[in-house]
């Protein structure tokens, strides 16, 4: 981590969680968290909350594996290692496959609605304003409605906002063994701090 604030500043509140994780996951705390505890009324907290209802809450159009694959997909996209393997490993788990990798770079078939959400997420993340309403009757067309695009559209603005933290910041990823027991914890305990 490039900042010495994020990764030894926090609060005693803080400080006590992030001793604790070790405990509960058999890992170093994510360099992410560390990121989110530190002053958390001002990112973490209501970062947590968004990324919680976002990824988490009932959904009827996106079942949380597909919101992580969403979530892996933007994160390959934006070249953000840490996040991509990490949301990939819950989508995983989530979807019970073992391809998400090949899901992401579409070697394999996806639902047509899910594929059309990966290009409108690419063109989204990579070139917004030649998005145009003929874009949005694609989908429809599938299908989808307004508020399943709304949601889609959610979970890349999530992931956007956490590559860009984790990448501006130099976050580690951790070893494959960590990283397997973090996508494990985050996907049963889920974002909220």
């Amino acid at each position: 981590m490039r900042l010495k604030i994020v990764e030894s500043g926090h609060r005693f509140r803080q400080k006590a969680m992030l001793a604790l994780f070790p405990l509960l996951s058999g890992a170093r705390p994510p360099d992410f968290s560390r990121i989110l505890m530190y002053r958390p009324e001002l990112f973490g907290k209501p970062f947590g909350k968004y990324a919680q209802s976002v990824l988490r809450s009932q959904s009827k159009y996106w079942s949380i594996g597909e919101r992580e694959l969403f979530g892996g997909y933007i994160s390959a996209k934006n070249d953000c290692d840490y996040c991509r393997d990490l949301h990939c490993r819950m989508a995983a788990r989530a979807l019970g496959r073992s391809d998400v990798d090949d899901l992401i770079s579409r070697a394999f078939t996806l639902r047509p609605e899910v594929t059309a959400v990966f290009d409108f997420l690419d063109r989204l993340e990579q070139d917004p304003s030649s998005l145009t309403p003929a874009d949005l009757e694609q989908m429809r067309a599938l299908g989808l409605k307004d508020e399943a695009i709304l949601e889609a559209t959610h979970a890349a603005a999530v992931l956007s906002v956490a590559n860009r933290v984790v990448n501006a910041l130099g976050a580690r990823v951790a070893t494959p063994a960590q990283r397997e027991r973090i996508s494990s914890l985050l996907l049963k305990r889920g974002y909220d701090l």
